[in-house]
């Protein structure tokens, strides 16, 4: 887009002078903050620079933005180059002088005679550039054309060119108004899962919190029945009768389990939020002993298309059971959770190595197994079971899909 030569008395690059100022800087912010640069061609610039150069009929026409030390073009035609150095072009002079530049003959133009794409091929003789300034002032770049023969703009032309740069500047804007439009959201979309981060580990404290402080008040109340017991003596037998002081152990151990469900509630409420496989690995992280690192989970499936929220709840729940009577067995045990979807319905697994002691976990009669199957009923579900040592460990869920939402 027009080469400039080197002579006595130093070369009349464009922006030689013009230092990177304060200014400059900010113009330069200015353009970033568009993020057009290095961007690939859009139909609209490309259509709005063929019609600049038919308007003005010339051969060449660019879209240029002026970079620190580039002329990047953002459309263009008749130049090969998809940029050129910032001291070897015309484009520069517009953005340094804040106003249109036209030059009807450059060799009767002392600012462009001695310019090699002037004074030697190719020879250009006709130029004019309009800057592109934004709104709040800063000059981008510039609209520029040229041709090989000396031309006298009209003022209808004049007119269509400052028109051509108002819709550029528009496309622009308005560009760079989606570009910020999606970076808000994004934001926010990150400031969402930073407050459902919170939330979930609030939640998962609240639960650890409400269980170890019931689990005391329990013992404490435990304690005192059974001294009581034994220092009553005759006068509170009736009372304090073992039978009676059995009876009262069972009701305070249910109180423990329902308020230890309603804090795992609570917990896999607010998990359940960031999606089902999320809240499966924070669940097994409340397990402790690295129960999390030790699973490899695998979700193709998306629960939360098929299951409301009490099914995604059943479903994590039986998760849990099952690595944890994993754990139970083999601290070291590695154990694999996947769910995914088949014509019957969601079949959610669970496979893991058990140790030799304490089988059966889940085969037997037992509280983990009466928990187990309590979910898989409210789900409508099927459970498939092999546990065994040798070590082996299968659990296979399957919701049948009459039982979705």
């Amino acid at each position: 887009m027009g080469h400039t030569e080197s002579g006595d008395g130093g070369s009349r690059t464009v922006g030689r002078g013009v230092l990177l100022s304060i200014e400059e800087e900010r113009r330069l912010a200015a353009l970033r903050s568009f993020q057009i640069l290095d961007t690939p061609p859009e139909v609209v610039f490309d259509d709005l620079v063929r019609l600049a150069a038919q308007v003005c009929g010339v051969p060449l026409a660019v879209v240029s933005l002026v970079d620190r030390n580039r002329s990047w073009f953002k459309a263009r035609i008749g130049e090969q180059a998809q940029e050129l150095p910032r001291g070897i072009t015309l484009c520069p002079y517009p953005v340094a002088e804040r106003q249109p530049i036209i030059v009807p003959d450059m060799r009767q133009d002392e600012r462009f005679r001695e310019l090699a794409c002037v004074a030697g091929p190719p020879g250009f003789r006709f130029f004019a550039g309009y800057p592109l300034i934004t709104r709040t002032g800063q000059a981008l770049g510039a609209l520029c054309v040229m041709d090989y023969a000396p031309k006298e703009p009209s003022e209808l032309q004049d007119s269509a060119m400052r028109t051509l740069v108002g819709r550029i500047m528009a496309e622009l804007e308005l560009r760079k108004s989606a570009l910020e439009l999606q970076d808000l959201r994004r934001r926010e979309r990150e400031i969402e899962d930073r407050l459902l981060d919170r939330r979930a580990l609030d939640a998962l404290r609240l639960g650890a919190d409400l269980q170890t402080q019931v689990t005391e008040q329990v013992a404490r109340v435990s304690a005192a029945l059974q001294l009581l017991s034994e220092e009553q003596g005759p006068a509170g037998a009736q009372f304090l009768a073992p039978e009676r002081l059995s009876t009262l152990n069972v009701e305070l151990k249910q109180a423990l389990e329902a308020c230890h469900s309603l804090g795992q509630r609570l917990t896999d409420g607010v998990l359940l939020q960031q999606g089902w496989g999320a809240a499966l690995r924070a669940a097994l992280e409340s397990l402790g002993d690295r129960a999390a690192e030790r699973c490899r989970i695998d979700c193709p499936a998306e629960p939360e298309q098929y299951l409301d929220y009490a099914g995604l709840y059943h479903l994590l729940e039986i998760a849990r059971i099952a690595v944890q009577s994993i754990l139970v067995t083999r601290e070291t045990s590695r154990i694999a959770v996947s769910l995914s979807a088949s014509d019957r319905g969601l079949v959610l697994s669970v496979e893991g190595e058990l140790g030799t002691e304490g089988l059966p976990l889940l085969t037997g009669d037992s509280h983990s197994r009466s928990a187990l199957m309590h979910h898989v009923h409210c789900l409508g579900a099927s459970a498939e079971l092999e546990e065994r040592s040798g070590p082996v460990f299968r659990l296979r869920c399957t919701v049948m899909r009459s039982a979705m939402h």
